[in-house]
């Protein structure tokens, strides 16, 4: 089944720790609970299961710089889904 992961883009103040969320879902847009979703951040990932709305998060209290988080699912059951994106702490 093909799937798709969402996420939103991540605004953050230096000192300030906030959830990130990543979204799984099938083609029809139908969320996908309990299922593993890795999440990447600088490096060092952490696997995390999706709630039942589909949500797999990660709470951040990252410091001053840039920072690259990625993500992605891989399901033998599934087709592969992943993305990324790149953010400023200032």
């Amino acid at each position: 089944m093909p799937t798709a992961l969402l996420a939103s883009d991540l605004i953050m103040n230096y000192g300030e720790a906030q959830f990130y969320e990543v979204k799984l879902v099938n083609t029809n847009g139908i969320p996908l609970p309990n299922l593993e979703v890795n999440i990447t951040v600088d490096n060092k990932t952490y696997s995390i299961l999706t709630n039942q709305k589909g949500i797999a998060k990660i709470l951040l209290d990252l410091g001053l710089g840039y920072h690259d988080i990625s993500y992605s699912f891989d399901n033998r059951n599934n087709l592969f889904s992943s993305g990324s994106l790149f953010f400023l702490i200032a």
